[in-house]
């Protein structure tokens, strides 16, 4: 997709220099110069929309490693609280004895669940804690869980501001192109009209790299028929 926008893009900014190149013929007339600045002006939206593309993908491949380095801070916490309740002497703290780390699940649940956990264990952090539960780690636990969540809504603002920049380079470049069709019919009818103007216009607008005429296939040779086999004689 944003290949064929890159390519598309290109036909329209050649297309702009042939329309500049023959600002003679245009400007003839009073809306020509409006027409053409206009062009300059939807052309330079796009690229400015182009460039937010780009850094919406880049904010998004930030926030991709920041969740994954998230999921494995948030699952390697949650496996030391499971393990050291375990330990917890059933007589005083039996709240973790069939507690597991739940496996295969999204992010909203794998998120609730650790809330679940942090909110269950918290009341009795001094017994986790003296059975081997680093003192800091809850609290740990509950920054990561507010960064992972961070982490998520910015990932979600990066997707929404590549589909906002994508509708509007979308419509641009569908005003660019109506602008150019009423550039190339206005232009054959001008009293300075320029055959070759219209040709190169026409020419620069074409999307994608040009095709070359595909060379003619050799002929197949034509089969040879097997050697006849030799006639026997009569001594």
């Amino acid at each position: 997709m944003r290949k064929t926008t890159r390519r598309r893009h290109d036909a329209q900014t050649r297309a702009n220099l042939v329309v500049t190149e023959g600002s003679a013929i245009l400007d003839a007339e009073p809306g020509g110069l409006s027409t053409r600045q206009s062009l300059g002006t939807y052309l330079a939206h796009v690229d400015d929309q182009l460039a937010l593309q780009q850094r919406a993908l880049e904010d998004r491949r930030a926030a991709h490693d920041d969740l994954r380095r998230g999921r494995a801070t948030l699952r390697n916490a949650a496996k030391a609280v499971v393990k050291i309740g375990r330990l917890i002497d059933p007589a005083d703290e039996a709240l973790m004895a069939t507690m597991k780390i739940p496996g295969g699940v999204s992010d909203d649940e794998f998120v609730a669940w650790t809330r679940a956990l942090v909110d269950r264990v918290t009341p009795h952090a001094d017994a986790f804690v003296k059975v081997g539960l680093p003192s800091n780690l809850l609290n740990n636990l509950k920054d990561a869980i507010q960064q992972f969540q961070k982490s998520r809504d910015l990932r979600d603002v990066t997707i929404q501001r590549f589909q906002n920049a994508t509708e509007s380079i979308r419509e641009t470049q569908d005003k660019i192109d109506k602008t150019l069709d009423a550039v190339q019919a206005v232009a054959l009818n001008l009293p300075a009209a320029n055959p070759d103007f219209v040709r190169k216009l026409r020419i620069a607008r074409r999307v994608g790299p040009r095709t070359v005429g595909t060379p003619e296939k050799p002929a197949s040779p034509s089969p040879t028929a097997p050697p006849s086999p030799p006639t026997d004689t009569v001594a």
